[in-house]
């Protein structure tokens, strides 16, 4: 993304939200039924298509954040430049840059958005609470700029006229408490002032259809107490004929809410909501599942993932949740035979050892044996085969390639896998693998699952097999064990620890391996609502900083 204005402003908006995974202080208290962060948002013109509000920045700047969330999540150039903005204006104002940012946007700040996926159509404006003080030093230091609206409302101009600000105290206060006596500030890019003078114009009082009342808004406030709140409007924009209509604009819709969970830790929580009408009617068709072979293989592991539907008839590219299992190159037979559950798995050993297991559900064990085994056993053979020397692989006879034929689909499967030296995946798995891989399923059922399990040679004999079978066992006890309810995606981890057991040689491809070490336990559960919407949490807990990254002044 290029370092444009509204990139740059995004991007420090960005940091904001980024910095709040990562503070250490107090839940934030109970306000009063008037002033939460939900009643900010639902001010904000309807016409809008993304509203963005964050309580407290003052405290959540006050992190080590700079260049370790960068190499976190990889932003790059998004966040390069994040400070600019501020620069020029705190040198306007007479401040420091922090002393500017904690006043400008210290407090409660909300952005709105409408367009953003075009650059030539994007809208947006900030809103944000500064002290009197503050008030009478922007007055005094910026230059008016020659663009007038109604009511008199001063304009001011700054970063030479590439911004407009203006500042606004409310009879009716929408924004703030009653009993609050700040000042409301609003920020956008000159030449593109249609959503400054819309927000304007609700602070004012115009009657200009906003959030409030509508589904969003109920499922917001829903989500109870929190210091980020993220609506998204999803799909094409109404027709015109809809367009007065504030209900219609958002009738599909992704709301995220997230607040600090620990009094002086790092326990952070997320609550998400997802409504798209054209997928409720399939979603409501979903079938039940229960989480009782999640909560079986999270125990002990390093990595657990169980998706319960298929993703893309579920979620399609709402969120950003990958689908990998889905995506190998499976034969056209085993896919008929996949119900579209499925598991991964990461686990070490008490000893030494780490175990790599997918599963996935089949509607018929013998069938699916019949279909995958050789193929499994031929597609390990080439990996064998192509990890060592050319010269010496033309010379050498070819492995000898298991014959399974789908007999006896319970049985395990076993195969080893030699490595050359020089091979990539050596210096990951060491000389060697050892695959094994089984068709489980209940007595007298034909339904069950297919699991199978990598694990380096020379570590923990029989690794292999017994997470295979481990896993094997647990999905097919978890059908009629746990918690009952339409499950889609369920996910736990421990970053930092898994990251510490993988090879120092492994790269750290797009910030991962960095973002890993930040993360001390993720868990995420989303599910489908009687009404059919997706329904979920993700709660997580950060590795204390280290004492080589201090927190910014």
């Amino acid at each position: 993304m290029p370092n444009t204005p509204i990139s740059s402003l995004l991007a420090a908006l960005t940091t904001l939200v980024l910095a709040a995974a990562t503070v250490r202080a107090q839940p934030v208290a109970a306000r009063a039924a008037q002033d939460t962060i939900a009643d900010a948002a639902a001010a904000m013109p309807a016409n809008c298509d993304l509203v963005l509000v964050i309580e407290n920045g003052r405290e959540l700047r006050q992190t080590a954040l700079g260049g370790a969330l960068r190499g976190m999540f990889g932003i790059g150039g998004a966040m390069e430049g994040a400070g600019t903005p501020w620069r020029g204006l705190a040198k306007q104002l007479g401040y420091e840059e922090f002393d500017a940012f904690d006043r400008l946007l210290g407090h409660r700040v909300v952005l709105v958005a409408r367009g953003i996926a075009d650059p030539d159509t994007a809208r947006w404006a900030l809103v944000s609470r500064v002290s009197a003080e503050t008030s009478r030093r922007i007055r005094e230091r910026l230059e008016i700029s020659p663009r007038v609206i109604g009511k008199g409302q001063q304009i001011f101009a700054l970063e030479q006229g590439r911004y407009e600000l203006t500042l606004f105290t409310p009879s009716a206060r929408r924004f703030t408490r009653a009993d609050d006596r700040s000042v409301t500030l609003i920020l956008a890019p000159t030449g593109r002032s249609e959503l400054f003078d819309e927000v304007l114009g609700v602070l004012a009082g115009a009657q200009t259809p906003t959030l409030a009342g509508q589904d969003v808004m109920t499922r917001a406030a829903a989500m109870g107490e929190a210091e980020i709140l993220l609506l998204a409007r999803l799909g094409g924009r109404p027709a015109e004929n809809q367009a007065r209509s504030a209900r219609a604009q958002w009738a599909d819709f992704v709301s995220i809410s997230a607040r600090r969970t620990e009094l002086a830790g790092a326990g952070w929580e997320a609550r998400v909501a997802l409504r798209e009408r054209s997928r409720r009617t399939a979603h409501r068709a979903a079938a039940e599942s229960t989480d009782g072979a999640f909560e079986a293989l999270r125990s002990g592991s390093l990595l657990t993932v169980v998706q319960r539907a298929p993703l893309e008839s579920i979620l399609g590219a709402s969120l950003p949740i990958d689908d990998p299992l889905s995506q190998l190159p499976w034969p056209e037979r085993a896919r008929e035979l996949f119900t579209g559950a499925q598991a991964i798995r990461v686990h070490s050993a008490a000893d030494g050892g780490l175990a790599f297991t997918l599963a996935m559900q089949t509607t018929h064990i013998g069938q699916l044996a019949r279909a995958l085994d050789d193929q499994i056993a031929g597609f390990l053979s080439v990996i064998e085969r192509q990890s060592g020397d050319a010269g010496a692989t033309a010379q050498a006879p070819p492995p000898i390639v298991p014959q399974f034929g789908g007999m006896v689909p319970r049985a395990m499967r076993i195969m080893s896998i030699d490595l050359a030296p020089g091979s990539p995946l050596a210096g990951v798995s060491g000389q060697g693998l050892t695959a094994a891989w089984q068709f489980a399923a209940a007595p007298d059922h034909a339904d069950g699952w297919w699991a199978l399990s990598l694990a380096a040679q020379g570590k923990v004999e029989g690794l292999a097999a017994t997470a295979t079978r481990d896993a094997a066992a647990a999905l097919v006890a978890g059908e009629t064990a746990g918690q009952r309810r339409k499950w889609v995606w369920l996910m736990a981890a421990r970053p930092r620890d898994l990251d510490a057991v993988l090879p120092p040689a492994l790269p750290d491809y797009r910030g991962v391996r960095s973002a890993m070490q930040r993360l001390d336990d993720v868990v995420c559960r989303l599910s489908i609502t009687p009404e059919g919407d997706i329904e979920g949490e993700f709660v997580l807990r950060l590795a204390a900083p280290g004492p080589d990254k201090p927190a910014e002044p």
